[in-house]
């Protein structure tokens, strides 16, 4: 049976309403049934389509949470403490670094235990970790501070060694990281500096595979750090330009 086109309460794609509203003013007749099915097939299209538009928006929310707990997960483990660990235990292993066994403790407590011991106090003591990212930046840098000053202190018994020359290069970088971020307010990031040490040790002193890897490690901090945006790309340039002033100023010491 044929009926003469009208508008009725579907929800229609609007290219239908002017396809309505012709035949509405012209003496044609058409299958009101297979305007039905035109209708009914668009919104099934629609909705399959919207449905799809939601469920990858919600794969992609769902894989920006994993990279970027992945991205918290690296920062974690390359904190300038566990780089410096990481350093230590290649030096300590594959090459004869260290001439005396005090050096290695002196070096474990004042680089890697006494820095820790700020992230720790900080996740323990409620009115520090109220305050947030901040206060456990000032932490990290007064309880560094200390440590590198207990191995600046040995450093300048272990005359014109490369454990001075070591500890000097780590004590230079807590000084000028502290001069840049507190009086010229230029805010270098302190684990580009921890992360890019390895590298340029292992180059130096263990042997380029490790160098390598250390390099590759480097980036990948970098990456974490910029994805979570806990650094600008400025920041990162800065912490690396202290490690080499830094190690040239140690280097200089030993002339």
């Amino acid at each position: 049976m044929f009926y003469r086109i009208t508008i009725y309460n579907f929800k229609i794609p609007r290219f239908l309403f002017v396809f309505f509203n012709y035949f509405r003013v012209q003496p044609i007749f058409i299958d009101k049934s297979n305007i039905y099915v035109i209708i009914i097939i668009y919104n099934f299209v629609y909705c399959t389509l919207k449905i799809l538009v939601i469920r990858r928006k919600n794969i992609d929310m769902v894989n920006k949470i994993k990279t970027e707990n992945i991205a918290k997960f690296i920062r974690i483990a390359t904190v300038p403490p566990f780089m410096v660990a990481y350093l230590l235990i290649a030096l300590n292993s594959i090459t004869n670094f260290f001439e005396k066994k005090l050096d290695i403790i002196v070096s474990w407590v004042g680089l890697v235990i006494l820095p820790l011991l700020a992230y720790l106090i900080h996740r323990i003591v409620p009115a520090l970790y109220s305050k947030g990212r901040e206060c456990q930046r000032n932490l990290a840098f007064v309880f560094s501070l200390i440590g590198y000053l207990l191995c600046f202190i040995y450093g300048i018994v272990r005359r014109k060694s490369k454990t001075q020359m070591f500890l000097f290069t780590y004590f230079f970088a807590v000084l000028f990281l502290t001069i840049i971020n507190k009086l010229i307010s230029v805010r270098a990031s302190g684990h580009a500096l921890s992360s890019i040490s390895p590298a340029i040790f292992s180059f130096i002193y263990v042997n380029f595979m490790f160098g390598l890897i250390f390099l590759i490690l480097f980036f990948i901090s970098v990456w974490a750090s910029l994805y979570i945006k806990r650094h600008k790309v400025g920041d990162i340039v800065s912490g690396v330009i202290c490690f080499f002033l830094s190690l040239i100023m140690s280097f200089w010491t030993q002339i």
